[in-house]
């Protein structure tokens, strides 16, 4: 498998991690994805540390033509359209809810105050 990825059990708890191509186990939390990087950073990891702190305070929901168990081991809850991922954030955040679109997500560190 040339990703990293995780299984999840109804708990949603991180049972068994697979070792990406290179060696490195994926991490089960954005806190172990942090702590992870601290150890051992490397030229690159600044995306998956960015990744990792957003994901300690708020949710991140991807429309991307990643598999969706790739999508959730990279802290994405994944969605086949925009629509169905902004119905989603709306039910549970409510009709009040900051809703931030990174159209080229991956050329894009989004700042918040």
């Amino acid at each position: 498998m040339p990703y990293p990825s995780q299984t999840w059990n109804r708990e949603h708890r991180c049972e068994a991690r697979t070792l990406h191509s290179t060696d490195r186990k994926s991490a089960c939390t954005p806190e172990e994805a942090l702590k992870k990087i601290d150890e051992g950073y490397v030229l690159g990891y600044h995306k998956a540390a960015k990744i990792a702190e957003i994901k300690l305070w708020a949710e991140m929901y991807g429309v991307s033509d990643l598999p969706d168990e790739l999508a959730r081991s990279l802290f994405i809850t994944p969605f086949p359209s925009l629509q169905e991922a902004l119905d989603h954030a709306l039910d549970v955040k409510g009709n009040d809810a900051k809703v931030l679109f990174l159209l080229d997500g991956t050329m894009t560190v989004p700042i918040s105050d």
